[in-house]
């Protein structure tokens, strides 16, 4: 609860001023000729002032906001290996339970998958859902953001400024030390053939190891073959034969 002063005047502001500034130029002559009473004189037109801004005591019941946790959990396909997403739910029920010990603080979560609906984006975009999540929180009552990932985000802010927040923003790793991700790139590809003949593919293994071109090992299976296990370098591009032996 609240108490404060509001004022609404009779006549406009600018003519309650004029008033006051008249009447100030008459005391103030008043006073240098030393009249009498022109001390009670002052006392009455400040009153009638006072009376003419009609003050009023206002009370206001005021209701504090709750401040605003964002909790981003990471849902994207390199979260479901080497028991990454046990972890992540591990984490996230034991955030759940201890978050609830803050009554004044809104908790919102949110999941974050590596497509969308329509398809129209590639990759774990964290920070793009987060805003999507955030639009309607002021700045101002933004208390942190906690984001449950493997670290592999593809939209992270080249600056805290693009973030569009104050607030801190934490993350909690569900990987081990030493872990790194390997992937398979398809570079080429036919997008027809004849049959009976063979085309090409080229692939390229990556790795988020910085550096590392050893030798990992690259297994093929074709339809109705055996597979066949080949020693390729990361990074190297690499032409896999493909027969093909039907349509369809």
């Amino acid at each position: 609860m609240s108490w404060s002063v509001e004022f609404l005047p009779f006549v406009p502001w600018p003519v309650l001023w004029g008033l006051g500034a008249a009447g100030a130029v008459l005391l103030m002559l008043l006073f240098w000729r030393s009249r009498r009473g022109a001390v009670l004189r002052f006392l009455s037109f400040a009153l009638l002032l006072i009376t003419i801004a009609n003050p009023h005591l206002k009370q206001e019941d005021r209701e504090p906001l709750n401040d605003v946790l964002a909790v981003v959990v990471d849902d994207s396909q390199s979260q479901a290996i080497a028991d990454r997403t046990k972890r992540t739910e591990a984490v996230r029920k034991s955030l759940e339970a201890k978050l609830k010990a803050f009554p004044n603080l809104d908790v919102r979560w949110v999941h974050s998958a590596s497509t969308s609906a329509d398809n129209e984006r590639d990759g774990t975009m964290l920070f793009t859902d987060l805003g999507q999540a955030l639009a309607d929180v002021p700045p101002d009552r933004l208390a942190g953001v906690i984001m449950i990932t493997d670290g592999e985000v593809h939209d992270v802010p080249g600056s805290a400024s693009a973030l569009g927040f104050d607030a801190p923003v934490h993350a909690l790793l569900t990987g081990k030390p030493g872990e790194f991700d390997r992937r398979l790139q398809v570079l080429t590809a036919p997008r027809f053939g004849i049959v009976g003949s063979a085309q090409g593919i080229e692939v390229k293994v990556t790795e988020t190891t910085p550096g590392n071109t050893g030798l990992v090992k690259l297994t093929v299976t074709h339809q109705g073959q055996a597979p066949t296990t080949r020693s390729v370098h990361i990074g190297e591009k690499v032409e896999i034969p493909v027969a093909i032996d039907h349509a369809g």
